[in-house]
């Protein structure tokens, strides 16, 4: 596949093995923090000075693919110029992981709109997320395939029946790789898919107690969620399980605005239910986020559920 949009084909023409690499290097670095046009103007004479399927041209090739891809504003020709380069690294180059994320950047080009009037192929889409996830299977690409293409069934043609198709499909993806690096992704997924879109309270509180366990992915959301789980425990008649986030609220997020709600609905339930003898923790110092000793209660808890 010729590189058309680079123009630099005489040898003669070619830079430098040294400005080659500084190009690379000073592109991939741009790329990092997304100065795309910058990206653009390293890379783009750059995979036709290097011999097509080798280390350096892939990582040049596939660098140049994203700064085409992502670089403001879209335009037909650069995601088409973009498409056949993630296609060459994908097919000729020596990296796995590199083929892996060009497979996975062409799955995204075929779900998303890039530019206004681009046709999208979900249906494309979800053949290639299948087919990184059977060629990776067991790999990070393919706990990343798999979330893209339950997301493809939670935000295309909604409906109940494709919801329970994603579902599933995390499920059954996380049930055979527990151990998965995106494990608490996935749990996350699963708890808001049947939370907002199932209305599956039950099944939405178990998932979301995974990702807790788990730690979850924006340790700054922590106290919307454990908020959320409460408020999903009391409406499923789990008392127990409310208690214990409320007061995971005040100990673990002593800055939140959860706090005070927590607090307050703890002294409710503590006075409508005298004979559990609810505790309510006291942050120390809303400054440093120190705790009394209550927190060790919670650790004896968290064995119990």
């Amino acid at each position: 596949m010729t590189l058309s949009w680079t123009g630099c084909k005489d040898p003669s023409e070619r830079i430098s093995s040294d400005e080659t690499k500084a190009r690379v290097q000073n592109g991939l670095e741009a790329i990092g923090v997304f100065d795309y046009k910058l990206a653009l103007r390293e890379l783009k004479s750059v995979p036709d000075s290097l011999e097509p399927g080798t280390s350096e041209w892939t990582r040049a090739a596939f660098g140049l693919a994203s700064a085409l891809r992502y670089v403001q504003p879209a335009t037909e020709a650069n995601i088409e110029a973009s498409r056949e380069l993630f296609t060459q690294v994908a097919e000729e180059g020596n990296d796995p992981n590199a083929r892996a994320l060009a497979l996975l950047e062409l799955a995204r080009e075929q779900e998303i709109q890039d530019f206004k009037g681009e046709k999208t192929n979900v249906e494309e889409a979800r053949e290639l997320y299948r087919h990184i996830r059977e060629e990776y299977a067991g790999e990070t690409f393919a706990d990343e395939a798999t979330i893209r293409l339950a997301n493809t069934y939670f935000t295309r043609d909604p409906s109940q029946e494709n919801y329970a198709t994603g579902i599933q499909l995390l499920s059954e993806h996380i049930s055979e790789y527990p151990k998965s690096k995106l494990a608490v992704v996935i749990w996350q997924q699963i708890g808001e898919a049947e939370d907002r879109l199932r209305n599956d309270r039950v099944a939405a509180l178990a998932a979301y107690e995974q990702a807790r366990q788990l730690g979850f992915t924006i340790p700054m959301q922590k106290d919307t969620f454990l908020w959320r789980m409460s408020q999903l425990a009391e409406r499923t008649g789990q008392l127990e399980k409310a208690i214990d986030l409320y007061q995971r609220i005040i100990v673990e997020t002593p800055r939140a605005h959860e706090v005070i709600l927590s607090r307050r609905r703890l002294e409710e339930l503590a006075a409508a239910h005298p004979e559990k003898n609810i505790k309510i923790p006291q942050t120390l110092d809303i400054i440093t986020g120190k705790t009394k000793p209550a927190s060790k209660d919670l650790e004896t808890k968290e064995s119990k559920l």
